[in-house]
């Protein structure tokens, strides 16, 4: 598998085996090491090169724990279902505690959902919950169609997580994919994403990584603030930017840029499609 698109997720794991070894890691995760597998580390180090600033800041671990907490909230508050789009290599159903009854849903592209399936049974891995994973291209592909099939239930609330993947989509496919996560959200779901912002999309901060990433074919295309993604229809939203407290867990180096240009994203839904 040569495809940038489909390598960052190995990139995210080699990050996520990084943390876990770590002797004050955020979180473990004993099967990110063999997801990463060398090719993993290999593009990672390749991009944190290009943007040290950024990706040698902990960024992975501070986003992959900002996510962690936001899917184990939304479990105490009874959601039993969550959907991860562009999963990518995640390992959420292995390494989390979460409540008799969860359902989590993997979405992301065929061949990518192929190999992971690959390599989970090549570790021996078994779920802690029920997992459902689902091929299917974000952009391209009739996605809510098929997450119904494999037993989502849209009228009970369920936790979105789009981690690592709306910098690849452009402004027209993030405002589908956000209409269709509405259509799907009954009262009392959350969704969470991570933004990169728009003056650091074009800037010079982010040169290097968008430089290497469009050689390869995956540009940096989409950016922007948070308040003017049009996400509306009984959402809130709750932005908290990189190495603020609630998404620096001890990770963010004291020289990192400041404020650094990235978003995380809560949303939540409120009864009758108004905000809670």
């Amino acid at each position: 598998m040569s495809d940038p698109v489909l390598l960052t997720g190995r990139a995210a794991a080699a990050a996520r085996a990084e943390e876990s070894e770590r002797p004050d890691g955020l979180f473990a995760d004993p099967l990110a090491r063999a997801l990463a597998g060398d090719i993993g580390f290999e593009l990672l180090r390749e991009l944190q090169s290009t943007a040290p600033e950024v990706l040698s800041s902990g960024c992975f671990a501070v986003r992959a724990k900002f996510f962690d907490l936001l899917l184990a909230d939304a479990a105490r508050t009874g959601v039993r279902q969550a959907v991860l789009l562009g999963a990518g290599m995640d390992t959420r159903a292995f390494r989390l505690e979460l409540p008799a009854g969860t359902v989590l849903h993997e979405l992301d592209l065929p061949e990518l959902v192929a190999l992971k399936q690959r390599l989970l049974a090549g570790a021996g891995a078994h779920p802690g919950c029920q997992v459902r994973r689902t091929g299917a291209d974000l952009v391209q592909d009739d996605w809510a169609d098929r997450l119904c099939a494999a037993g989502f239930r849209s009228d009970r609330p369920a936790v979105w997580i789009a981690e690592g993947l709306l910098q690849y989509l452009g402004a027209e496919p993030v405002q589908r994919l956000f209409a269709r996560i509405t259509l799907l959200s009954a009262p009392g779901s959350a969704l969470g994403f991570d933004l990169i912002g728009r003056e650091a999309l074009g800037g010079p901060l982010l040169a290097g990584l968008r430089d290497r990433l469009r050689s390869g074919g995956s540009p940096l295309i989409f950016g922007g603030d948070p308040a003017a993604l049009g996400l509306d229809d009984g959402w809130r939203c709750s932005t908290t930017r990189l190495g603020e407290p609630g998404a620096h867990f001890g990770r963010i180096p004291a020289d990192a840029p400041d404020p650094l240009p990235y978003h995380f994203v809560v949303a939540r839904r409120g009864e009758s499609g108004t905000a809670p």
